[in-house]
């Protein structure tokens, strides 16, 4: 067993549920931690990354971050000058518009399919349409709970949830950023490919191209499925907000209106934000010696696993360099290397708990769904 150093645990903080979820999670991304702090001490960098978890922290169902030593629902910070390509910034994120009253499904179904024989492009690139990939989806909502001027009760909102697939070759392609300079760094907890330098100008440059596509695909696509619409906000919930600054699942949020969304089963909520100053309960020490001076504001729920979870007790297993977990549900030992393939579902309300627990943002608008498309 390789011990986690004291100066990594120490810059670790949480605000998650509670769960089996968002303690594989944590286990998990203490390794990647590990791996950055490594980095930089063999670079006589005596600081160590900082890693917050918000509300909706869990398991990331994309095995290659996974298995890199990343979870997800979390913000990393890191001292500046590098750049770690494999915690997978892929510029995801939602749009949320008004409407005029409810479009028929129908009618959406017929423009999507118009669009996708179409060959939309921007900027001279195709659009692939992946809005029935994953977690992606569009839904249509109607308020029926309203505690602001903003929005009355009965007023229509669409939601779009999507990244720029047609792009993110340009953070994944890790085979180019090792031919442009990139280096795997041997460490005691496994590889790490680490970017230096000018390369991290380069690599955030990229990363911008990619979120700018992301954030144009989001309002293009909106305006040709929906009609008359107003976008409401467009924001990114995955990816670098920073040269040293990777958020995975929250928002980056400071004024607004900013969906909260579980399952096509609950209600989407629309949270305002307080800023950092405003939080109450999130821990004097934690945001006065400014390691997270952000707001934590999740954009989902989660991802719940279909285990029990009466023991969160999780034992980390390491042979040859593979990584595994041992739990314990049903009193029963179960080692896993990928929770991607447990049985899942996606958390509930416990997540809006944590929001108003700790003070991160007030739930001001009830949308309940009409309908949901994913094809």
């Amino acid at each position: 067993m390789i011990d986690i150093p004291k100066e990594v645990e120490d810059n670790i903080y949480s605000f998650a549920v509670d769960d089996l979820s968002s303690r594989l999670s944590i286990s998990n991304t203490k390794f990647g931690l590990a791996k950055i702090d490594s980095v930089l001490k063999d670079k006589r960098i005596n600081k160590s990354p900082t890693c917050v978890f918000g509300p909706d922290a869990g398991i990331t169902r994309n095995f290659e971050r996974w298995k890199s030593g990343f979870g997800y629902g979390c913000v990393i910070r890191w001292p500046e000058g590098f750049a770690f390509p494999e915690m997978k910034p892929n510029s995801c994120g939602m749009i949320l518009v008004r409407l005029d009253e409810v479009p028929s499904y129908d009618d959406v179904v017929s423009n999507i399919v118009e669009l996708r024989d179409r060959n939309l492009k921007i900027d001279d690139i195709e659009v692939i349409w992946d809005f029935g990939k994953s977690n992606h989806f569009v839904e249509v909502y109607e308020a029926t709970e309203s505690k602001t001027d903003e929005v009355e009760e009965g007023e229509v909102f669409a939601l779009l949830h999507t990244s720029a697939s047609e792009k993110k070759h340009l953070m994944y392609d890790f085979d180019k950023w090792q031919d442009r300079g990139g280096r795997w760094v041997d460490t005691a907890f496994g590889e790490i490919l680490t970017l230096e330098g000018d390369l991290v100008d380069r690599y955030f440059r990229e990363y911008k191209e990619l979120e700018e596509f992301s954030i144009k695909k989001r309002r293009l696509v909106a305006e040709e499925i929906l009609p008359d619409l107003e976008v409401v906000s467009n924001p990114t919930h995955q990816g670098l907000f920073d040269k040293n600054e990777i958020r995975l699942g929250l928002y980056e949020a400071q004024e607004g209106l900013f969906p909260l969304s579980f399952n096509s089963r609950l209600p989407v909520y629309l949270i305002r934000p307080n800023s950092s100053s405003e939080i109450p309960k999130a821990g004097e020490e934690l945001y006065s010696n400014k390691a997270v001076d952000l707001n934590l504001l999740p954009h989902g729920g989660g991802y719940k696993l279909s285990l029990s979870e009466s023991d969160y007790n999780i034992k980390p297993i390491i042979k040859e360099g593979n990584r595994f977990f041992a739990i314990k549900p049903n009193d029963r030992d179960y080692v896993l290397s990928n929770p991607s393939n447990i049985p899942f579902d996606y958390r509930g309300t416990k997540v809006l708990d944590k929001v108003r627990e700790f003070g991160l943002g007030e739930a001001v608008v009830k949308l309940e769904q009409r309908y949901t498309i994913k094809i």
